[in-house]
């Protein structure tokens, strides 16, 4: 059995959405052009090791930075220096140090793909074909479509965040109903309802939220922190990247595996 660590990066209901006009901008600062949704695949055998990988990443840096293994580092408040990098006994951490603890964190990720891969889609809003009213369910039906052909096993969801109804009806909509170039391609391997867990008690769950955040900026240029898109190539991390998962962007020079294009170019 697979098990699949699910993020999502970017905003999904924007009130200042023009319907068909590609050249929208967001007027909300927490509005993005692109929705990302990111899936890290480790199958069980793995798992126990990965997961002595990914904390003993953490106590590196609990040794070299003094970040406590508990901790919960997430991506936005790491890069902006909200949330626990607001706090007086973190003034020495500088923009600079945050982000180069960002990209080591990535550096680790992308060396670790013996153990595991991830798959990204990006959905542009201002495609004509994705916009905030559906660009979520897209996202999710590109992804699920990709692991269900991809995957040999069964697998399940294991989503950050707390529960949340739509997502639970998406994929349970996907079981029974989805059609792939006029086919029909139900989800066969999928097992139960996706789980939900909190990202603070997961290193797993931290790393797709690093991965993804970075993702979005790599597309997404027009945001706040537009920079850190440049650690995507930086920490080699098309190295973690499942090339079987869209062959436009395998074929890209520079490559981009395992990134998902919506609309999917012809």
């Amino acid at each position: 059995m697979y098990l699949v660590y699910i993020d999502e990066s970017g905003s999904h209901d924007d009130g200042s959405f023009v319907q068909n006009n590609k050249n929208w901008m967001p007027s909300d600062p927490r509005e993005t052009r692109f929705f990302i949704l990111t899936g890290l695949v480790v199958h069980q055998d793995s798992w126990r090791t990965l997961f002595k990988k990914l904390k003993n990443i953490r106590e590196n840096i609990k040794q070299t930075h003094g970040v406590p293994l508990h901790e919960y580092i997430h991506a936005t408040e790491l890069v902006t220096g909200s949330g626990i990098w607001r706090h007086d006994s973190r003034k020495q951490f500088t923009r600079t140090k945050r982000v180069n603890l960002l990209k080591n964190l990535l550096h680790e990720y992308a060396q670790q793909s013996k153990h595991c891969y991830y798959g990204s889609v990006y959905v542009d809003k201002c495609s004509g074909f994705g916009n905030p009213s559906n660009c979520r369910e897209l996202a999710y039906k590109n992804l699920l479509d990709r692991l269900e052909k991809d995957l040999k096993d069964d697998y399940i969801i294991i989503h950050d965040g707390q529960e949340d109804g739509a997502v639970v009806r998406i994929l349970r909509k996907k079981r029974v109903f989805n059609f792939v170039q006029g086919q029909k391609f139900t989800l066969e391997k999928l097992i139960e309802d996706p789980l939900f867990k909190r990202a603070n008690n997961s290193y797993f769950l931290q790393a797709i939220d690093h991965i993804s955040y970075v993702i979005l900026h790599y597309y997404d240029q027009a945001l706040p922190n537009a920079d850190i898109g440049s650690l995507y190539r930086a920490s080699r991390l098309e190295n973690l990247g499942n090339e079987r998962m869209c062959h436009v962007t395998r074929n890209r020079i520079p490559k981009e595996p395992g990134h998902i294009p919506v609309p999917f170019p012809r």
